[in-house]
């Protein structure tokens, strides 16, 4: 017998923290479900990260300080979304756009002094603080590479 597979509750328990995690993410405003897909993705990413560098820690704090990074990079990235929803629900303006721009500023003066505490005063290693802030970035080319398959082109 040939099951289907129900998109609505799906198997796994990965599938299943993703869906729990959209759903949240739903609930507290964000109505674009790739928007959600993305962001459910790097936030279990991240703290996965975060949770392994804490078992870890024993051993090394170089995936602790990864995991961090990556958290820092998933709230900056949450933050963006809920300022774009919440911005541009009927379309662009000056004030909006000026808006916008600061609000871009004053996140990233926030991450540079978080940055600044990791590396300076905590004595962070660089290079586990550029992988935890690239893996914003990795999920994000994941995504659009997987979504390429949406694109239609019509050829001459």
């Amino acid at each position: 017998m040939n099951k289907q597979k129900n998109m609505l509750y799906p198997e796994g328990w990965p599938a299943r923290l993703r869906f729990a995690v959209e759903g949240w993410l739903f609930r507290h405003g964000f109505s674009n479900a790739d928007a959600r897909f993305l962001l459910a993705v790097q936030l279990i990413s991240a703290c996965a990260l975060t949770v392994s560098g804490l078992l870890l820690c024993w051993y090394t704090l170089w995936v602790l300080w990864a995991g961090l990074g990556a958290l820092l990079a998933v709230a900056n990235f949450y933050f963006v979304v809920r300022k774009l929803q919440a911005f541009f629900p009927d379309g662009f303006n000056r004030s909006k756009i000026i808006g916008m721009l600061l609000n871009f500023y004053l996140r990233l003066f926030v991450t540079a002094v978080f940055l600044f505490v990791f590396i300076v005063w905590l004595k962070a290693p660089v290079s586990a603080l550029l992988i935890g802030l690239s893996l914003s970035a990795g999920t994000a080319v994941i995504f659009g590479l997987s979504r390429l398959h949406l694109l239609k082109s019509k050829e001459a």
